[in-house]
């Protein structure tokens, strides 16, 4: 009987339509608004997985339109009570439950100077989504399983509509998506293999997820949840920072994950497939390039995409496994320990 984790991660090749449709009109008014006052740089407020979506953005919107975006650490304002001038800027707040009390502290601090507020959040009642001026929900039902899978993908592709429409003279969209969810539905198509290849991780207490780029989100997003329901001490890395200090960790039975796409990071993930290879590492590559997974046993080999969409494709893939690696572990994903399903943090 499938968990519930699986049901939400197979349900986003159709409720992520409901994100899009929902938030086309918001996104191209908040875009306008973006233009029109030509914000020197956007500052973005979350936690946990909420923040991975926005590391996500980040790259994105740097890459793509060029406007710098910063990082709010809530006990700035919350415990140091530190005076941030947020006057000439856009704040955007996302939230999974919209109840994060440290976020929404910060969102009020940042009203009081006049500062244009969003939210994103999949409760539309939420004291977050009705402190925001522009307030954008998920629409994608209450996730029942603890971890989150398709909360997740729909914070990146609301994020995701906001560099599009941006990016865009006329700052319009499409009324439709279509491309996203046929590319989901290819990698939920790879649930065999990913389910065969979970069986090497069965006894690990620990190991690593590497990537670069845009792909790091994914990174720290896999990496949060094979801790959460797996109860694996993962540890997220950057290719590029794993090899200053932490390689040193590295043995012959060192597990490593690698993110890694046919893209710009090509030569640095050759690199360290072959540093990881000189030690005897134990290797699994999620990648969309056939000329990479050729030079790695352990592959999962998504469908290629683009920059905006390949971290779906890769974050789906990562869902998965993680789901299948905890059930075979005798865990049950759905109801993790220790955690609960909505944090509250100060």
């Amino acid at each position: 009987m499938p968990t519930l984790m699986e049901k939400e991660i197979f349900s986003q090749s159709t409720v992520l339509n409901r994100t899009y449709e929902h938030n086309v009109e918001k996104i191209e008014a908040l875009a306008k608004i973006i233009k029109a006052r030509r914000f020197p740089h956007l500052v973005l407020a979350a936690r946990g997985s909420s923040d991975n979506a926005c590391l996500y953005f980040k790259y994105l919107c740097e890459i793509r339109v060029g406007i710098p975006v910063a990082f709010m650490y809530p006990s700035i304002v919350t415990q140091y009570e530190g005076k941030l001038d947020l006057r000439n800027t856009l704040l955007l707040c996302v939230s999974q439950s919209g109840e994060a009390f440290d976020i929404r502290r910060i969102m009020e601090k940042a009203a009081e100077q006049g500062c244009v507020t969003a939210a994103i959040t999949n409760n539309a009642e939420s004291p977050l989504a009705k402190g925001a001026q522009y307030p954008f929900c998920m629409d994608v039902d209450k996730e029942q399983s603890m971890p989150a899978t398709k909360t997740f993908s729909a914070e990146m592709l609301i994020l995701g509509m906001l560099v599009t429409a941006l990016e865009r003279e006329d700052g319009l969209l499409p009324a439709k998506m279509d491309h996203l969810p046929k590319l989901i539905d290819a990698v939920l198509h790879l649930q065999p293999a990913i389910d065969r290849l979970a069986e090497h991780w069965i006894d690990l207490k620990e190991a690593f997820v590497l990537a670069r780029g845009i792909q790091l989100s994914v990174s720290r997003e896999i990496c949060c949840k094979l801790q959460e329901t797996c109860y694996l001490n993962a540890t997220s890395y950057a290719i590029s920072d794993f090899m200053h200090g932490p390689f040193a960790m590295v043995t012959p039975e060192t597990h490593v994950m690698l993110i890694a796409m046919n893209d710009e990071f090509r030569q640095d993930v050759l690199e360290m497939i072959s540093a990881l290879r000189s030690v005897g590492a134990h290797l699994l590559l999620i990648t969309d390039s056939t000329a990479l997974a050729a030079k790695v046993s352990d592959h999962v080999l998504l469908p290629s995409s683009d920059i905006f969409m390949a971290p779906f494709a890769s974050v789906v893939a990562g869902q998965l496994f993680s789901c299948a690696l905890a059930v075979k572990r005798g865990i049950d994903p759905d109801r993790s320990r220790n955690i609960r399903k909505v944090t509250i943090t100060k």
